[in-house]
């Protein structure tokens, strides 16, 4: 993830924090992103609110409300 021309690094700490429903992300990779609701990127420095790992910026994920209901879904994608 790149904000502003810092990246993140895996083998350092990152500059851009990931935080889905309120709970930070190490590891952007192993996101899924099923059930997005809404993406907020907030560029630049955020450590007053989100500490010091978001010093590039930082993206805020959030996922919708699970129904009451039993419900599934099936995906396929295919690259060449």
């Amino acid at each position: 993830i790149s904000i502003r021309g810092i990246e993140s690094n895996p083998f350092i700490v990152n500059r851009t924090a990931v935080y889905v429903d309120g709970i930070p992300y190490r590891d952007p990779d192993m996101l899924r992103l099923h059930n997005v609701n809404q993406i907020e990127i907030l560029r630049g420095p955020q450590g007053t609110l989100y500490g010091s790992n978001a010093n590039a910026g930082i993206i805020v994920i959030s996922t919708k409300t699970p129904y009451q209901e039993l419900e599934s879904s099936f995906g396929l994608s295919v690259n060449s």
